[in-house]
This record gives structure tokens, C-alpha cells and sequence, in this order.
């Protein structure tokens, strides 16, 4: 699968986007998903992040208009409009527990990146074999 088709099957809200635009976001994408480190699962990888700056983007987009992805974006808690109330997943809860940064978790996409790097670390150091992890 490519990183393209993987992204029209999780990000499937952005259909009206043309491909040319998601193959955009993909190269900018690549300079923050390690194609190493994802091995097999780097399309997805690919794509989860890439959905996640566009979701960014469309945040941003709307943030003069104060809408709801903007509240998401800035981290807002809560939004209350006459009788209607939204709460939004404190982000920063979830930072200390995953060690990751505050914004990747600021939407579904980012989150999901983010379990999936968890999933695909990168053999580490440790002290019983010199420093070297043979896992």
C-alpha cells in the first residue's frame, strides 16, 4: 500500500481534497516519520502524521472564526455556546503519561502516530549487554 492510499483510508474526511494536495503533505510529512523506524508499517506511519498536519492546518484555518477545530488547536478545554457545551481531551494529561509532545495528541490522527511510534521503537541501550539491545 502506498502512503497515498493509506491516507485516503484513515483520513477519509478529506476526500475533497485532491491528490495532489495530499501527495504535498505526505513530502512534507517525510522528514518527521523514520522510514527505519516504521519499517513494513511506514505508509501508515506516513499517513497518520500527514493527516495530522493537515487536520493542523485546517485548525489554523479556521482559528479567526473560533470555531471548534480551532478550540482543539489552541488546547481549550471547554467550549460553551448557549446550551450547547463541548469538552475537549486535555492533550496535556495525556503528555506526561505518553512522553510525546502536546500537540501530536491535539487530534486523532497525531495520536494515533503516536501509538504506533510507541509500537515501533527502535531497539535501545541497555546496561546488561554493554549497551547494545539485541531486541
Amino acid at each position: 500500500m502506498t502512503p497515498l492510499e493509506a491516507f485516503r483510508k484513515i483520513a477519509s474526511e478529506f476526500a475533497g481534497k485532491t491528490d495532489e494536495d495530499i501527495l504535498g503533505w505526505l513530502e512534507f510529512a517525510k522528514p518527521f516519520v523514520s522510514e527505519k523506524r516504521f519499517s513494513a508499517l511506514y505508509p501508515y506511519a506516513l499517513a497518520c502524521y500527514a493527516a495530522h498536519l493537515v487536520k493542523l492546518d485546517q485548525a489554523r484555518s479556521r482559528e479567526q472564526s473560533g470555531s471548534a477545530a480551532a478550540a482543539m488547536a489552541n488546547g481549550i478545554k471547554q467550549e460553551k455556546e448557549g446550551e450547547l457545551s463541548v469538552t475537549y481531551q486535555d492533550a496535556g494529561d495525556l503528555k506526561a503519561a505518553a512522553g510525546v509532545d502536546t500537540l501530536l495528541l491535539s487530534t486523532s490522527y497525531g495520536r494515533e502516530f503516536a501509538q504506533l511510534a510507541k509500537r515501533c521503537r527502535l531497539p535501545g541501550l541497555t546496561r546488561m549487554n554493554g549497551g547494545i539491545s539485541t531486541v
